[in-house]
């Protein structure tokens, strides 16, 4: 044992110190040998491991402060001809002013040297705007600009850059949700794989996508594709509604909807607060979008499946408005779809 050690912090000496200063010295000077001696692959694992955890991750919009979007209303006005890096690197996230033609030619003629955070929110930001004609638009074109010269490292932008017409292409959601459905992988999974943001329009079309392609394969013994359709895709909660109603009228009227199948659409059905057992008044209007076809089918379901449960919401003291389910034989007259429902 080292002298100095056998003393505590109290009785050490000035020669004490000096000792174990000199020893640090020592042992920080051989470090950078002994590292040097071991494999690769064994080096610093833990700050390797954390490094790539952070590499992998999706940057987060950067808080917002006024004078960012102060002074790009002074420059969109006239009133300046520069942007600071700080608000660059902000505006870049906020999808009306990065996506706008006056900002994306300021950073291509100012040759304004653009980070990997970035540059993920200008692809960001893009996907926020996927709707009409945008995913053609030359803002679109000039993000893939950005995109495609990018030469560092980040995992994010490198999957990116090697598959732009997935991320920024027009038929991307297209391409992505049909591969989502043939592999069969969760939702949430498939998203963090390509660093998208659950929300955005973008994905809202990938989920569209899938869902098609997914009714498509039903019958087709994958219980994978069952699982991802009523598990993931079907109660993804960004739907439009009228997406959803057109998809749902699809489903109905498909071959395949028999089984277990049927009940998880009709389980589905039942439990969707914007949509509910159609057998019930308060939930007619619901239905009004939907074929007069379909909806009599969908009816002919419940009335035969004298198990299902359906549910209600109602008010209970102290909790409030909660969901109680209610057993399907309890209202068994389809309603009259031919009288007219309110829109």
């Amino acid at each position: 044992m080292d002298q100095a050690t056998r003393y505590s912090d109290d009785d050490l000496s000035l020669d004490d110190v000096i000792r174990r200063v000199a020893g640090c010295a020592v042992d920080m000077h051989a470090f950078p040998k002994a590292l040097s001696r071991e494999p690769a692959k064994n080096r610093l694992k833990e700050l390797r491991a954390a490094v790539t955890r952070i590499g992998h991750k999706v940057s987060r919009k950067p808080p917002p402060l006024e004078r960012y979007l102060l002074q790009w209303r002074q420059f969109a006005a006239g009133e300046a001809t520069t942007l600071d890096r700080g608000t660059v690197r902000y505006l870049c996230w906020e999808s009306n002013v990065a996506t706008s033609p006056l900002f994306l030619a300021y950073l291509y003629y100012s040759g304004s040297r653009l980070s990997r955070r970035s540059i993920e929110g200008l692809v960001q930001s893009c996907h926020h705007k996927w709707e009409g004609d945008f995913p053609e638009s030359q803002s679109v074109a000039s993000v893939r600009t950005f995109v495609e010269g990018y030469q560092g490292t980040n995992p994010v932008l490198r999957r990116w850059k090697a598959n732009l017409d997935a991320v920024l292409g027009p038929d991307g959601p297209s391409l992505l949700g049909r591969d989502l459905a043939l592999k069969g992988e969760r939702l949430s999974s498939y998203l963090n794989q390509w660093y998208l943001a659950p929300q955005s329009p973008f994905v809202g079309m990938l989920v569209k996508e899938a869902a098609a392609e997914c009714r498509k394969r039903l019958g087709s013994g994958s219980s994978a594709t069952q699982t991802l359709l009523f598990t993931d895709l079907l109660p993804w909660p960004c739907w439009k509604m009228r997406d959803l109603k057109e998809e749902l009228g699809h489903l109905i009227l498909h071959g395949a909807m028999t089984g277990q199948i049927r009940d998880d659409l009709l389980t589905f059905v039942s439990r969707h607060k914007q949509l509910g057992d159609p057998r019930i008044d308060e939930n007619r209007r619901n239905w009004g979008e939907m074929s007069l076809r379909a909806k009599n089918r969908l009816v002919e379901w419940f009335n035969d499946h004298s198990e299902l449960e359906f549910f209600d919401r109602v008010y209970r003291y102290g909790q409030g408005w909660v969901v109680q389910a209610r057993r399907g034989t309890e209202q068994t007259l389809a309603p009259d779809w031919s009288r007219k429902v309110p829109g």
